[in-house]
Parts: C-alpha cells; sequence; structure tokens
C-alpha cells in the first residue's frame, strides 16, 4: 500500500487542527463533556442519523464530547501524532523519506545499510570460519583469511558513511 507525501497545504491543515485541539485541551485534566450529548459522534450518526449536521445541537454537543474523550484518554495525541509526522519524519534532514518520490516510501539510505548488513554479516561469517580452522589446527589459506577480513572492513567502512 502506498500514500502520497503530505502537501505544504495538507501540513498547514493538520498545524491548523493541532491548534484548534489543543484550544479544547487547554483545561487542566483535560475538556469535560456535555451532559446531554453522546461521546461518539460515529454512534450518533451510525444509529439512523444521515449525516453529520452543523446546525444540530446535539450534533455539535456530541462531536465535542467525542473529541473531549479523545483528548482525555490520550492527552496530546494530536501534537505526538501531527508533529511527530510533518516535522520529525517528513524534515529532510532525518533523511527518513525519499526526497525523490511523491509516496511515503523510506530514505534509499535504509537499503543501503540493509545490503550492507547482509553483506557484512557474509563478511564476518567468512573470517569466523576461517579464525575457526586456524584455531583448530586446519588449513586456511592466507589469501582467503585477507580476502575476508578486508572485505568485513571496507564494509565497516562503508556501514559508517551511510549513517546521517
Amino acid at each position: 500500500m502506498k500514500m502520497a507525501k503530505p502537501s505544504a497545504n495538507d501540513i498547514a491543515a493538520a498545524e491548523e487542527l493541532m491548534h484548534v485541539l489543543q484550544l479544547i485541551d487547554a483545561r487542566f485534566g483535560g475538556p469535560w463533556s456535555e451532559p446531554d450529548a453522546g461521546d461518539s459522534l460515529s454512534e450518533l450518526l451510525a444509529n439512523g442519523e444521515e449525516a453529520f449536521d452543523s446546525d444540530s445541537d446535539l450534533h455539535l454537543r456530541t462531536l465535542y464530547n467525542n473529541l473531549a474523550r479523545l483528548l482525555r484518554d490520550a492527552p496530546n495525541f494530536h501534537g505526538r501524532v501531527i508533529s511527530g509526522m510533518c516535522h520529525v519524519i517528513m524534515f529532510e534532514m532525518n533523511q527518513i523519506l525519499d526526497p525523490d518520490s511523491d509516496c511515503i516510501d523510506l530514505h534509499p539510505r535504509f537499503a543501503k545499510q540493509a545490503k550492507n548488513n547482509t553483506d557484512l554479516r557474509s563478511a564476518l561469517a567468512e573470517a569466523t570460519e576461517c579464525l575457526k580452522l586456524a584455531l583448530t589446527g586446519g588449513q586456511v589459506p592466507a589469501a582467503r583469511a585477507g580476502r575476508a577480513l578486508v572485505q568485513a572492513s571496507e564494509l565497516l567502512g562503508t556501514e559508517q558513511e551511510v549513517q546521517p
């Protein structure tokens, strides 16, 4: 499954939504519910109401109660989720997402790291096998042992280059 990266307008809208939720959540201990309405807009609409009606006091109070419950149950979730995506994951300097992709794809450095790790494990397995043979009196051609150690050393150097 693929998802498009958020646009600048998407991020601005998410930041505005976060600000609105912060305004609702400004009271110490979180917002209190309205007693004459339900706690779930989804349940209200699933129980016979066709669509959200912004002219309906019941719909507006239920929407508020739904938001208030979410804000009490998971204080500042909106800050962590929205800011986490918009200002951490999307931040190009963190090199989490591929800057050349229109979708939310991992930065190419992660594929390089995975390949380096696989190659390094193979090189270290070969070096370990050479050491085992040498320590147990087996025959180990010096060229084979040297190649394994050089390859592991080069991969370790390459792994350092891939880090952000």
